[in-house]
């Protein structure tokens, strides 16, 4: 099927995702052989290969990277005899893997735009409890302070809660697909699992990292708020006494 110049410009939207897979035949008795005609399509770029299923029935190669034309490639390589729902099913989880994968890596530029502002707001909150502890400063001023941080936390909160609650849940479904996949290495290479782990892994464990922060401080700050609140009360309630 050849599809027409500039049809991917046409389509409506912006690309999220753009991936070729190619689903070729081939001998899996030879693994490293036919790894090594694999790399004819990836030129200089090392490959993260599988072989996929129990009894391992498929091969898939892959470089990650993202060509000129937009697209990054994903090769398959099955022995003749493979049914067409195998075939399907296959493609279907490889591609999944890298839409999801991307999907999940969304919340991760959020996490790192927002943890200067989480680092600042840690200052300020450490700043209020220690006035609050000395008493150098009057009680409706730290309280005017502290409910100004708690509102641009929860800002923040439904700003990107949602992008980082997306983030855990397609990195689940990366997670499961490549479960799917039943994955064995093949020597001098390493898996889609064990790319995953090195690359996916520490943006999902930012993100997740970021979300609790998020949370953490908010928590903190309904606690100096509360004690404030307290004091404001039995102030007001003296000089209620005293008139």
């Amino acid at each position: 099927l050849t599809l027409p110049e500039g049809w991917l410009a046409g389509i409506p939207g912006r690309t999220f995702a753009a991936i070729k897979i190619a689903m070729v035949h081939g001998d899996l008795n030879r693994p490293g052989e036919t790894l090594a005609l694999a790399r004819n399509w990836f030129g200089e770029n090392p490959v993260v290969t599988s072989l996929i299923g129990r009894n391992s029935h498929s091969l898939a190669v892959t470089d990650f990277m993202l060509r000129d034309s937009g697209f990054e490639r994903i090769l398959v390589i099955a022995p003749k005899e493979i049914s067409e729902s195998r075939a399907g099913r296959v493609s279907q989880r490889l591609l999944e893997i890298e839409t999801y994968r991307l999907a999940a890596l969304r919340g991760l530029p959020a996490a790192k735009k927002i943890s200067p502002e989480l680092t600042n707001a840690e200052q300020q909150l450490a700043d209020i409890t220690a006035q609050l502890e000395s008493k150098v400063a009057s009680e409706q001023g730290l309280l005017d302070r502290i409910i100004s941080l708690a509102v641009r936390i929860e800002r923040a909160t439904v700003e990107h809660m949602y992008r980082f609650s997306a983030t855990q849940a397609y990195n689940k479904i990366v997670t499961q697909r490549i479960a799917e996949l039943r994955e064995k290495a093949i020597p001098g290479t390493q898996t889609i699992g064990e790319f995953m782990g090195r690359r996916l892994s520490p943006a999902i464990a930012t993100v997740e990292a970021t979300a609790k922060r998020m949370v953490l401080l908010s928590e903190r700050i309904s606690q100096p708020s509360a004690l404030l609140r307290t004091r404001i009360d039995m102030l007001t309630e003296a000089q209620n006494q005293q008139l």
